[in-house]
């Protein structure tokens, strides 16, 4: 059994086209940190790790197939790419070369560029049974001043490079864009896989094994806390997610550390220290006496701290940016922005890699009242202030915090809305029951079953959850318990349902509470809520909770 992997990255581009792909400086730092942590003996052991950097087609083609030719049914053989991705007129996935261009009629010039085809038939040729495929890049090159794109489009990937024994990993969706500081020497996706395999952190269930899908969870967490927009996705095929890549040191002192405040990040997620990067004074005393007994100097303890809490660091740095902006533009349009001007605020929100569900909360108190202490310390006045016109209240447009209240099924959630606007949390968890019992057609029977769950519809589900995340400032909703669930393991079993419980509150000194013991109000644990959906009694009616969490993982709530 043969462990081989092939890391290519492109960092430098010639490009013809119109739309000329800008460079990737940290593509080639990319490989070399891959490299690096798959040939440790110690964590990735491979036999063979092949660094290609800025090939011509040939030289990719020519490698790839080396790759994946006269392989044994048991040999791992790992293929990573870091550049551009590009989706042509046709739809067909490249990845792009130095020397990549588009004709006239936006067809990849067949010889700049590699297609998915070409890796899917050397990867269907192998007789290997275990292949990884991880690709740091989205699927169209553009720019953004401040950060360096790595494309938008559309491709299946399942669909192009799918089959057994195979596990993909992409930086984000389909129709995302993938990002890279200018100032950071690695790219955002693979920064936190190089971490999750050299730390051991990526090792969720402590097996001493990081899989491919304990890496993907790992690398996606650290993502999506420091970049929220951006979702990295995971495609395993016929045992795929099995595939183990890397050893971790169970009895590392420093792994035992980053855990622990890991796990209190976790259990703390909403609470204002944590969202502004700090560790409160009760687990700064944990953390301290912790340290003390598992012999790590301070500066070593600091060092694990920052890795751990600097996304979070850097989600609140966008999220002040984009209240500052947000407060001074309000204030110089005299308190109504227009749509040309909410169009502007979405690009810089996007830039920022921020979601609408981030932004939502601050635009709606922002309509309301303007912070200028805010705004003048992050954003200087201009020389010659701009007079504010006052737009008439009939001419004002509509707040981009407002919710359309979609339904498949045709629900009503006016009564919803209007119960969490008025923060009657108690009514509206109660509201929430009766209306997911309509929807699902199960009014009669009073609670919902797996069968029910795994076929409610998306969109009423979003529905629901984006209501509950705006009007309670992101500490309730199904989006946020799924969070927790999902970083609890993501299983549905017993051992899951307790300590998901034993986090929202809903159990207390190892027992399940009762529905009249729960706390309607702020002041309960983020997650406390929605909670009556599923029956009167949490642990008899657990398991649908936890496949709700599950539904909404699919839906992509």
């Amino acid at each position: 059994m043969a462990k081989v992997a092939l890391l290519i990255g492109v960092s430098e581009y010639q490009s013809k086209s119109e739309n000329e792909l800008q460079p990737l400086p940290s593509a080639a730092n990319d490989i070399e940190a891959m490299a690096e942590v798959l040939s440790d003996p110690n964590r990735g052991g491979f036999d063979r790790v092949t660094p290609l950097s800025n090939p011509s087609r040939q030289e990719m083609e020519e490698a790839i197939y080396d790759l994946f030719a006269y392989r044994q049914k048991d040999d791992l053989v790992l293929f990573y790419f870091s550049g551009h991705g590009v989706v042509d007129a046709r739809g067909r996935f490249f990845l792009a070369t130095p020397e990549i261009h588009q004709g006239k009629r936006g067809d990849v010039v067949f010889h700049t560029a590699v297609e998915a085809s070409t890796l899917q038939r050397q990867m269907t040729d192998s007789s290997s049974m275990r292949q990884v495929v991880i690709l740091d890049c989205c699927f169209s090159g553009a720019f953004a001043k401040g950060m360096t794109v790595k494309g938008e489009g559309m491709a299946n990937l399942q669909a192009q490079l799918g089959g057994k024994g195979r596990a993909i990993l992409t930086s984000s969706n389909s129709t995302q864009e993938s990002f890279a500081s200018e100032d950071s020497q690695l790219s955002v996706y693979t920064r936190y896989l190089v971490e999750g395999l050299k730390t051991g952190a990526a090792d969720l269930n402590d097996d001493g094994r990081i899989d491919a899908e304990e890496l993907h969870d790992y690398a996606s967490e650290k993502v999506q806390e420091a970049s929220p927009a951006m979702t990295p996705k995971f495609y395993p095929v016929e045992d795929g997610s099995r595939i183990f890549l890397a050893r971790s040191p169970q009895d590392d002192p420093t792994l035992k550390y980053r855990k622990a405040v890991q796990e209190l990040v976790n259990e703390d997620e909403g609470d204002i220290d944590v969202l502004q990067g700090e560790i409160d004074f009760l687990n700064r005393c944990y953390l301290d006496e912790l340290q003390q007994k598992l012999r790590i100097a301070a500066e070593m303890a600091a060092d694990i701290e920052r890795e751990v809490m600097e996304p979070l660091w850097q989600r609140q740095e966008k999220l002040k940016k984009y209240e500052a902006v947000l407060a001074k533009a309000i204030q110089q349009r005299g308190g109504a922005l227009r749509e040309r001007e909410w169009r502007k605020l979405k690009r810089f929100q996007e830039v920022l890699e921020l979601r609408d569900e981030d932004v939502e909360p601050m635009t709606a108190q922002m309509a309301a009242r303007i912070v200028p202490e805010v705004v003048s310390e992050i954003l200087p006045e201009p020389e010659v202030p701009p007079k504010p016109k006052p737009t008439p209240k009939s001419q004002a447009e509509p707040l981009a915090s407002e919710i359309e209240l979609k339904s498949e099924k045709g629900a009503d959630y006016t009564q919803l809305r209007d119960l969490l606007a008025a923060q009657k949390w108690k009514e509206a968890d109660k509201e929430t029951a009766r209306v997911m019992l309509q929807v699902a057609n199960r009014e009669e029977e009073g609670y919902l079953n797996r069968n029910a769950i795994d076929n409610f519809p998306c969109e009423d589900l979003r529905t629901i959850d984006r209501l509950w995340v705006h009007y309670s400032n992101s500490h309730f909703g199904f989006s946020i318990q799924k969070r927790k669930w999902v970083k609890l393991g993501g299983k549905v079993d017993g051992e899951t349902e307790r300590k998901l419980g034993d986090r929202l509150g809903w159990r207390k000194a190892g027992e399940w509470v009762n529905y009249y013991e729960l706390n309607f109000s702020l002041e309960a644990p983020v997650g406390h809520l929605p909670c009556g959906w599923g029956g009167s009694s949490f642990k008899t009616y657990m398991a649908a909770r936890s496949a709700v969490f599950s539904r909404a993982k699919t839906c992509e709530v």
